[in-house]
């Protein structure tokens, strides 16, 4: 299992490009959490506002997941496991 992540701005295209299926061969979206909105493009866009009164330049932080594809299908648990390392 490969996880690589980081920290960035510009919601708007994370959101578009994470919901592009034909770039990605697939993005599943398992929660959306600390925000009030329950969509990527307008949770992104809370987080934002929220950090436009700090000096934070990359509220987002991205996460790609990807296993292994020789390895046997992840189970619900142990993708939730991988979200939280």
């Amino acid at each position: 299992m490969n996880i690589k992540g980081k920290s960035r701005a510009g919601g708007r295209e994370l959101a578009k490009h994470l919901e592009n299926a034909e770039k990605n061969e697939t993005v599943k979206v398992l929660g959306v959490y600390g925000t009030v909105s329950r969509d990527l493009h307008s949770a992104f866009q809370e987080m934002e506002a929220t950090a436009s009164g700090t000096q934070c330049e990359k509220p987002l932080y991205h996460v790609k997941i990807s296993p292994d594809p020789k390895e046997p299908a992840l189970t619900p648990e142990q993708w939730n496991r991988a979200i939280a390392a």
